[in-house]
Order: C-alpha cells, then sequence, then structure tokens
C-alpha cells in the first residue's frame, strides 16, 4: 500500500537462493541447507527515524537526531532447517534425486518448496521499514527480523545487513535561509562517500 514518506525503488533488487551440501562427520550421509533472499532493495523514508540517547565518551563526534532521513540498501537471507541427505549409492556416485532428501517428521513438502516465503519476507521487510517509527536502524532491523520469522514457520534464522545511504543538509545560508538547524533542514543532497552497513543474524531458539 502507499505511505506518505516512506518509498522504494522498483526493479533494482535481486532475488537469490544457496544451497550447501556437506558430509556429515561419522560419514554416514549429509545434510543439506537451503537459503534464499533478495539484495540491493533501495528504500528510503524522509522522516520517522531517530538515533539519540546513545553512549557516548571523549571519541564520539556523532550528533544526537530525533527526526532524520532514513535511506538503506536491504540485504536479507533466510535460511531453512536442515535437511539429512543420503548420498548417491550408484557406482559412479552421480545419481541423485528427491528420493535423497528425508523429509523431517510431519512435513509433507520441504519448507523452502514454499513460493510465498520469498514474496512475505520482502512484504514483510517493506511494511516494517515504513511503519517503525525507527529508534535506530539496530532496532528497525530487529523487527524485521521478527516479523520475517514470526510468519515463516519453516524458516529457521534471519540475517539483515543494511548500508547507510546518508543525505546531508544543504548549507543555504548565502541566501540567507538556515538549512542547517536540524529541525529547520528541508533541502538535502546525496552522499556517495563511504558509509554504515549496519548488520545482524536472529535465529529461533
Amino acid at each position: 500500500a502507499g505511505h506518505k514518506h516512506a518509498f522504494w525503488r522498483d526493479r533494482s533488487e535481486k532475488r537469490f537462493v544457496e544451497v550447501e551440501v556437506a558430509r556429515k562427520r561419522d560419514g554416514d550421509g549429509a545434510v543439506a541447507r537451503v537459503a534464499g533472499g533478495l539484495k540491493d532493495l533501495l528504500a528510503f523514508r524522509s522522516t520517522g527515524s531517530a538515533f539519540e540517547n546513545f553512549v557516548r565518551d571523549e571519541y564520539t563526534t556523532l550528533a544526537e537526531v530525533d527526526d532524520r532521513i532514513f535511506s538503506t540498501s536491504i540485504e536479507l537471507r533466510y535460511t531453512y532447517g536442515e535437511v539429512d541427505v543420503q548420498l548417491p549409492r550408484d557406482e559412479m556416485g552421480l545419481v541423485f534425486g528427491e528420493q535423497n532428501l528425508n523429509k523431517n517428521e510431519g512435513e509433507d513438502v520441504y519448507a523452502w518448496e514454499d513460493a510465498k516465503v520469498g514474496a512475505l519476507a520482502r512484504e514483510l521487510t517493506l511494511n516494517v521499514f515504513a511503519h517503525d517509527e525507527s529508534a535506530s536502524v539496530q532496532a528497525t532491523l530487529y523487527k524485521m527480523a521478527q516479523r520475517v520469522l514470526a510468519e515463516n514457520a519453516g524458516v529457521e534464522t534471519v540475517r539483515y545487513a543494511l548500508q547507510n545511504k546518508h543525505y546531508i543538509a544543504v548549507d543555504m545560508k548565502y541566501i540567507g535561509v538556515d538549512n542547517t538547524t536540524p529541525q529547520n533542514a528541508e533541502v538535502f543532497t546525496a552522499v556517495d562517500a563511504p558509509s554504515g552497513l549496519i548488520t545482524a543474524t536472529i535465529s529461533r531458539r
């Protein structure tokens, strides 16, 4: 749904899937790990984000702010539970298919076969981004992961990497306009420079 001050860039993101099969230490079979996700999802909100009341010391230079632009490039990776795998038993060790995968008890299909997981994870991510009164990027990231885990029973872990996209207020004193005092700032410019990368992995207990 539309939002007054939150936006995302259409057609910028990329979906991905990862599959890893590792032999068990005892040599009896293997374990498959499947993950999916998206990256380069650009999102922007012009208000409703803050960063204040953080620990300060003699090396802190960052100013506190109670309202700021929140812009980021989102990378999301969600991992499903492990599945036992029977290794190929043919002479060449090449015959491998669904018959080699052991469904967990009570499963009719594998968790990664649910095509809705990716779409729902994306929807939840953007919904939290748009509507959360963000106390920090870290706090919003955690809420995103909580929602993805809560609404996708087959997902075991969620990892986000949020790269800051900074915007700074333009100094307009030369035309008699105070645009650098935080509560007065209305004109900003994007900064193409190194910025923070906030990452976290949240798992079920």
